[in-house]
C-alpha cells in the first residue's frame, strides 16, 4: 500500500552563524539520557516515576533531543565544507499519548529538526516538518491539537533562539 501526504516545512532563520545556532539549540532543550532510560525500563519504574524524569528534562519548552547526527562533520572531509546537523526532538510523555492513538505514528515522533547554514560560515536556519503536518496523515481528530501543541512548542523554541542572538 502507498499513500501520498501533503507535509508542510518550516524553514525559520535564526539570525546565529552556525556554531552559535547548535549552541543555543542544545543549551534551550536538554539531552535525554538513555542510561536514565535503562535504568527506568531495567526497574520497571512507575509511569510516574518516567513523567517527573520527562518533565524534569522537558524544561519550560516540553521538549527534549534524542540524538544528534552532526553530518557537516563528517561530508565536509570529502573536500566540501558543510554546515549541518540532524537532532530528533519530542518529548516521551506527548508521545505516549500519540502512540495510543495510532501507534502508526511512531514513524512521526520523535521528529527530525535540523539545523544548517545553507551558505557555509553563514546564518542559520532551523528547518523541520511542522509536526501536526506530520500527524494530520494518520487521519484521527484527536491528533490535531496534540501536533497543534507540538507547533507551538517548536514556535517557542525558534523565538528563544532568535532572542539569544540579540544578547
Amino acid at each position: 500500500m502507498q499513500e501520498v501526504h501533503s507535509i508542510t516545512r518550516v524553514t525559520a532563520p535564526t539570525s546565529l552563524p552556525f556554531a552559535a545556532a547548535v549552541a543555543a539549540f542544545e543549551s534551550m532543550l536538554d539531552e535525554w539520557d538513555v542510561a536514565v532510560e535503562a535504568k527506568l525500563v531495567g526497574e520497571q519504574a512507575t509511569w510516574g516515576e518516567v513523567v517527573e524524569y520527562v518533565d524534569k528534562v522537558a524544561g519550560d519548552i516540553g521538549l527534549m533531543r534524542f540524538h544528534k547526527v552532526d553530518q557537516g562533520a563528517i561530508t565536509s572531509l570529502s573536500g566540501q565544507s558543510k554546515e549541518c546537523a540532524l537532532y530528533l526532538v519530542g518529548n516521551p510523555k506527548t508521545a505516549n499519548g500519540i502512540l495510543d492513538i495510532d501507534i502508526r505514528a511512531a514513524l512521526y515522533v520523535p521528529f527530525r529538526v535540523a539545523i544548517l547554514a545553507p551558505v557555509a560560515g553563514g546564518e542559520a536556519v532551523l528547518v523541520y516538518d511542522q509536526p501536526s503536518s506530520s500527524l494530520a496523515t494518520l487521519d484521527h481528530p484527536r491528533l490535531h491539537a496534540i501536533g497543534e501543541g507540538l507547533d507551538s512548542r517548536m514556535s517557542k523554541l525558534v523565538q528563544a533562539m532568535r532572542a539569544s542572538s540579540n544578547r
